[in-house]
Parts: structure tokens; C-alpha cells; sequence
């Protein structure tokens, strides 16, 4: 009897829900004859070109090539072909450098790796054409940027794999969000995680999270006030998430419905956002609205650009600051072997970026290069005197 009854309740559910299938399956069918197809064979996927890195999460893949396409998704505005070196950063292969030569190192994130634009038009390959125009003897410079990086990654990578390159300056890029990078050992919907670096009583940096776990593509870890690892999603968000990951991007129809809907831009990034405890962004709330994690992220962060310019003084070398972050320690910006570079325009004006994606365009990597062309100029000469 019981059994009966449930068959019965049951019955119109199962009815509904195959209807709807049904329905879903005939729109995805219609839609690919239409020309549509999965998002990510429109649009580069976020983590194209990485692979697994045991020390930083995550590397550019030796000897890689393709198209980067996007922004996903919005209309595209770019298609830059992009080649990684033997050594994993963008590029050409390096050559020899002459004796009277001299080496520039670029760090940071998807700014800096500028996948965006083809190489050439890079504002680390237009440095290096007005450095050699300038200075009358060949200067390379070297693009070690990876888009996602925080500055923990920048500087290990500084530390543990840059001794070869034997830079003579080293450019680094602060970005705004290498704060919530720098405690974001796990962000949802990305491939690999990350380990993270804690400040300890005597002012060195302490590795956490290592080795590197195989994270669930549906969580989110961070570093807490403690700087210790805690996972922060929820059931809710890992259902959006997994919703998103194993259908949404694999369905021609959710490219269709995101193309109708990016027309509601907030509608857009209020569904995006569902799957992610940190809102699709680099913030986590607190009950005030606020961050409670500011004061720790800057300390953090400070840590790791100090360590970064010892790192870089220990090699005899320069370090350049793009737009340093005011929480940095002014002992840190008064060293005669560290200075500072100020962009003259505002970036996020549409003018240096592309509409619908934050990244420069090839006019803001043109303004960059200028910018950072006086103070690198300096700092060679510098180390030529010496």
C-alpha cells in the first residue's frame, strides 16, 4: 500500500522531470545545428597553457602554443597567438646574452604574462626594443608573469628557479588582488591548488600546505586569520559549482543562454558567482561588509615583497616596483638597491584596457613600457658602474 502511494506521488515528478529533459535535450540539439557550441571550444579555457607545479601550484607548460580567445563571455576582443619557451615562460627562446649585455626579469600575473596581445605588443617586448634603442647594446627582456599568480608564487619562482637567468633588474607587477591571491590556497572551478606562505615572530616566511594536495575541483580553501589552511565553501556552493563544471560548460545551450544574458551584465556575474564562496572575486565578507582579513593580507603581502628584495639584493641585482602597495614598509622603498614606478595615466580608463576585460590592451602595455623605461634605464647603468 505504502508503495503504491509513493508510486503515485512520485509519478508526476518523474513524469516532469523527464518532460524536462526532454525539452533540455531537443534545445542543445537545436542550438549545435544553429552554430552554437560549448563555451570552452569558443573561448580559451582559464587554465590553457598550465600545468601541475609542485613548488607553485601551477607553471606554464615547456614548448606550448595556441590562441588565447576572449573575454569569456562577451563578444570577443582578442585572439593573441601565444608561445611558451623551453623554459616555461612567453616568448622566444633566449639567446646567449653578449658580454655587453644585460638581462631584465618581468614578474607577476596574467598582467604582466599579457596573453591578451600578441607577444610584440607586450609591454615587456616594447620595453625591450626602447632599452636597446636607448642604451646601444642588447638587453633582453624576460616575461616570467603566469596568469593567476599571486606574489607568493612570483617570489618562489624568483628565489628557487630565476638563479640562471642572472637578471640585472628585476620588474616586479603588485596587482590588487595578490592580496587575496597570497591566502587563496584553493579558488573553485580551477584546476590546481596552490601552497601558501605564513610570516612567522622572526620575520621569515613559513610554507603551508605543502606538499600541494589534490584539491576537489569544487572547493575553496584559504589561509585563515591564523594563516592557517580552512576550507570555506558550502554544500550549496559546491552544487552550483559542480552544476557549472560538468554541464553549464560543456552545453552549447548555456553558451547561447550566456550570450543572451550578457546583454544584464549584473544578472550575468550574479549566476557566475553562485559556485563561489569568494563571489568570483578576491574578497570574502564579513558581517560588516568588510574584509576581516585586510590587516592580515597587507601584512602578508609586505612580508613577501620584503623577502622578494632581499632575494633580489643577495644576487647583486635591482628590484623595480610597479605602483607598490602603501602598506609596504617605507624601509623596504628607501633601499638604494629598490625603487618605485608610477603609472602616469589611469589604467582602468577604457582607453588602456579592453571593454569588457580588465586586461591591457595594446595601448595600456605601450603606456606601461614608457613608464617603466627611465627607471630600468637607471638601474642598468647603475650596474654596469658597478
Amino acid at each position: 500500500m505504502i508503495a503504491t502511494r509513493l508510486a503515485r506521488a512520485l509519478g508526476p515528478l518523474l513524469l516532469a522531470a523527464g518532460a524536462a529533459f526532454f525539452t533540455l535535450a531537443v534545445f542543445e540539439v537545436g542550438v549545435r545545428v544553429a552554430g552554437y557550441e560549448p563555451i570552452y571550444q569558443v573561448y580559451s579555457h582559464p587554465e590553457v597553457f598550465w600545468r601541475e607545479d609542485p613548488l607553485l601550484g601551477w607553471s606554464h607548460e615547456p614548448g606550448s602554443t595556441g590562441v588565447y580567445v576572449g573575454p569569456r563571455p562577451w563578444p570577443v576582443e582578442y585572439e593573441a597567438p601565444v608561445r611558451i619557451n623551453s623554459l616555461g615562460l612567453r616568448g622566444p627562446e633566449l639567446a646567449p646574452l653578449p658580454e655587453a649585455g644585460a638581462r631584465v626579469l618581468l614578474l607577476g600575473d596574467s598582467v604582466t604574462a599579457g596573453f591578451e596581445v600578441p607577444f610584440e605588443e607586450t609591454f615587456g617586448a616594447r620595453l625591450e626594443a626602447l632599452l636597446g634603442a636607448e642604451l646601444g647594446s642588447p638587453v633582453q627582456v624576460v616575461n616570467a608573469g603566469v596568469r593567476g599568480y599571486g606574489t607568493d608564487q612570483s617570489y618562489l619562482y624568483y628565489r628557487d628557479r630565476a638563479g640562471a637567468l642572472d637578471a640585472d633588474v628585476v620588474v616586479m607587477w603588485h596587482s590588487a588582488n595578490d592580496l587575496s591571491d597570497n591566502v587563496t590556497l584553493h579558488r573553485m572551478r580551477r584546476i590546481f591548488g596552490k601552497g601558501g606562505l605564513a610570516p612567522t615572530e622572526g620575520g621569515a616566511l613559513a610554507p603551508v600546505g605543502y606538499p600541494i594536495p589534490d584539491y576537489a575541483l569544487c572547493s575553496e580553501w584559504l589561509l585563515d586569520a591564523g594563516f592557517e589552511a580552512r576550507r570555506v565553501d558550502s554544500s550549496f556552493e559546491r552544487a552550483m559549482c559542480g552544476f557549472q563544471t560538468q554541464l553549464a560548460d560543456r552545453s552549447a545551450l548555456f553558451t547561447f543562454l550566456s550570450m543572451r544574458i550578457r546583454r544584464n551584465p549584473g544578472l550575468l556575474l550574479f549566476l557566475y558567482r553562485l559556485g563561489s564562496p569568494s563571489g568570483g572575486a578576491e574578497r570574502a565578507e564579513g558581517p560588516g561588509g568588510g574584509d576581516p582579513l585586510a590587516e592580515r593580507k597587507e601584512y602578508l603581502t609586505g612580508s613577501i615583497l620584503r623577502a622578494l628584495a632581499d632575494a633580489v639584493r643577495s644576487r647583486g641585482a635591482h628590484l623595480l616596483l610597479i605602483k607598490p602597495p602603501e602598506f609596504l614598509d617605507p624601509e623596504v622603498l628607501a633601499r638604494p638597491d629598490v625603487g618605485r614606478v608610477e603609472i602616469p595615466v589611469d589604467l582602468s580608463q577604457l582607453e588602456y584596457r579592453f571593454e569588457n576585460d580588465s586586461h591591457l590592451s595594446a595601448r595600456g602595455h605601450e603606456v606601461v613600457a614608457e613608464a617603466l623605461r627611465p627607471g630600468v634605464v637607471e638601474r642598468l647603468k647603475s650596474a654596469r658602474g658597478r
